[in-house]
């Protein structure tokens, strides 16, 4: 059974998987569907080729009798799969943040990374004026800097759980209050002051923060989604070996 999926990533997570299905190590995962795809038309093996579980007899559950050809084959058509699954049940915005998060490194494009922080700054816009009405000016007009340094801090803070790790924590101490600080002054030409910042600034982190793994939690869960099939397949197979 190991033999056809021996190439998947591991650990089988959903980050992990997002990273996976878009590396391909000097080539692009595109370009390496389409060999595959030409080299299964070529072999005529239609039943690698369909990206299914397949069964040669009735008596003999298949799941690992192919090449190791076939079994890349099979592995890619695992990726295109969940490509086109994010490509359908996912928005944009939400594309965008799974390509920011866990694309090998740091594939996703600038307009992505717009995408993301634009759609987050609509969303914490309005939620900071319901919640925090009285909050000052200038602290108001942070909130696109500060939705971008929060993106950022997210990333590191999951980086982790893409290799099966745990997830840092996403409240900031005191060292990365004060680089903040810096990152707003000098790469956001945006000053802030940070002495305060459990009573000045925390409660908008923690907004933004709360809406990011709001997006987080939808943008993978087409991929638990495949997962959970996947997981469903093992089980038949194991059920069938044991009769």
């Amino acid at each position: 059974m190991t033999n056809l999926t021996r190439n998947l990533p591991k650990p089988l997570t959903t980050r992990n998987l997002w990273h996976w299905i878009y590396f391909y190590g000097s080539d692009s995962s595109l370009a390496g569907a389409v060999e595959t795809a030409k080299l299964g038309i070529k072999q005529n093996q239609s039943s690698a080729v369909s990206g299914d579980w397949k069964k040669t007899k009735v008596t003999n559950p298949d799941f690992g009798g192919f090449s190791s050809n076939l079994n890349q084959i099979w592995c890619d058509q695992q990726k295109m799969q969940i490509r086109s699954d994010l490509n359908r049940k996912l928005k944009h915005h939400e594309r965008a943040f799974g390509n920011i998060m866990y694309m090998p490194d740091f594939q996703a494009t600038e307009l992505e990374f717009k995408q993301a922080q634009n759609h987050l700054y609509r969303v914490c816009q309005k939620k900071m004026k319901d919640q925090f009405p009285n909050m000052p000016v200038e602290r108001q007009a942070a909130l696109l800097d500060l939705i971008y340094c929060a993106l950022c801090h997210y990333r590191e803070a999951v980086s982790p759980a893409i290799e099966g790790g745990t997830v840092r924590s996403l409240s900031l101490n005191t060292s990365q209050v004060q680089e903040l600080g810096r990152l707003m002054a000098t790469g956001r030409g945006n000053r802030i002051e940070t002495r305060n910042w459990s009573r000045q600034w925390a409660p908008l982190w923690n907004l933004i923060m709360d809406e990011i793994k709001t997006i987080d939690n939808l943008c993978l869960a087409p991929i638990e989604a495949w997962l959970e099939r996947y997981w469903e397949n093992v089980r038949n197979e194991r059920n069938r070996e044991a009769v």
